[in-house]
Formats: C-alpha cells, structure tokens, sequence
C-alpha cells in the first residue's frame, strides 16, 4: 500500500522515467548467453486513468511487467555501491560502473532498511542461517505478468554491507505447491531466500570475507 502512495505522489511521467533511468526495458549483450529482454506495459497502458490508477501503483510493488533478473541484479548493485550501479558483465574487470542512480545518502538508507529485512529473517523469523557478516536482502513474489496462477519467486542479497563484495540474486518460477512447509503459500523469502543465501556465504569465504 505504501509503495502505491509513494508511485501515485510522484505521478505516471516521473513513475515511467525513473523506470528508463534505471535500465529496465534495456536489452543485455552478454556472449554466450542468451537473455530474455524486459517486457514495459504497452503504451496504452500509462495513459489517463488506467496509468495513474493502475499501471504505476501496481508496478511500484512489482507486478505488471517483467524485468530480467540479470538487468535486475544491476540495478540493485547501486544500493551497494553508493548510488551507483555496475554494468552486468562475466569476466571480473570488465564491468564499468554507470551513471548514478541515487545518491549516497539514498542508497545507504536504502541498505540500512534491507539489512534490518534481513537480520529479521535471521534472528526472529529463523529463515535464514546467520552468516557471520552484516548482509542486506529483498525479497518479492510476483504472480506472472500473463498467467495469475504462475508465480515468480525472488530474494536478493548482498555483503558486507560496510563494504560490499557479493550480491546475489536467486529467482524461483513457479514453484510447487507445498501445503505442508508453506501452508501460507511460498514467498520469495521461505523459498528463494534460503538459496540465495548459501550462495553468499559460499562466495564470501571464496572471496576470504571472514565472518566478525
């Protein structure tokens, strides 16, 4: 609910060029490998009532559009690196970073708060496995843009969060049903999380991050 508020106050031309400025609809060239582009809403989906009413609010919280996780992962990198995001890429050295997409401040706002999603997780909810490190995540399940019965599980993560090495972002698509461990239905943190996480802690110590 909040996030539509906050979609709706800033209005659908701002809502749709803070969408472009970070990257979504940009299409991915990486050799090798063969990337699905993000999908924007049709055009006359941001016009009058449907735009302001629906488009915005309900893509501010993440539904109504498909944005591929590799594009994803980047822009959630600008929160880990003040503001500014890195260029996806396979090779280390070869990203370049971009232009700023928040400011210090912003971000490491934006970090604070995902660090306090995560140690919940960790301490009081006992979902995920504490790692011994500062860590910040965001989790989000999102029915498929074309198909309401599909659902796409995500959780992104990264550390440490004073100066951070790894960001990981695990995507789960439509996952099967599981009554009995997630009576609730599964989210992007029961499910996704747990992944995510094992594979930040396996590529902090590859990296020699030692836990505190």
């Amino acid at each position: 609910v909040v996030a539509a508020q906050i979609a709706t106050r800033i209005g659908v031309e701002r809502f749709r060029s803070l969408m472009d400025r970070l990257g979504v609809w940009e299409p991915l060239d990486l050799p090798g490998i063969k990337t699905v582009t993000s999908a924007a809403p049709a055009p006359k989906h941001w016009k009058g009532r449907q735009g302001a009413h629906y488009t915005v609010p309900t893509m501010s919280f993440g539904q109504s559009f498909y944005a591929n996780p590799i594009r994803l992962a980047g822009m959630l990198s600008a929160f880990a690196n003040e503001g500014v995001p890195v260029e996806p890429h396979l090779i280390q050295g070869q990203g370049k970073e971009l232009e700023p997409l928040f400011s210090p401040e912003a971000a490491a706002y934006a970090s604070e708060a995902m660090e306090a999603m995560w140690d919940r997780q960790v301490h009081r909810n006992k979902i995920l496995p504490d790692l011994g490190v500062r860590a910040a995540a965001k989790s989000g399940t999102a029915q498929h843009p074309t198909n309401e019965d599909i659902n796409t599980l995500l959780f992104a993560t990264f550390a440490p969060v004073e100066d951070p090495e790894v960001l990981v972002l695990t995507v789960v698509y439509n996952p099967a049903p599981d009554l009995k461990r997630f009576p609730k239905g599964p989210s992007g943190t029961k499910v996704a999380g747990p992944v995510a996480a094992k594979i930040l802690g396996h590529a902090l110590r590859i990296r020699g991050v030692r836990p505190r």
